[in-house]
């Protein structure tokens, strides 16, 4: 009975460090994302900016 129950807790261990690596994983990602759009956003102000400069 112990066997199994350290067994079980093992598993869950490694189950969890699973999940907040794919967690980790996701954030990264969604931060890229997020610094990507920021980036194309601020290029397009830029352009715009230049445009309305130009005039």
């Amino acid at each position: 009975m112990a066997g199994q129950k350290n067994a079980e807790n093992t598993e869950a261990a490694d189950l969890q460090r699973k999940l907040e690596a794919l967690n980790s994983i996701v954030d990264q990602e969604a931060r890229a994302e997020q610094a990507r759009r920021q980036m194309q956003y601020f290029g397009h102000c830029k352009t715009l900016w230049l445009l309305i400069t130009s005039i």
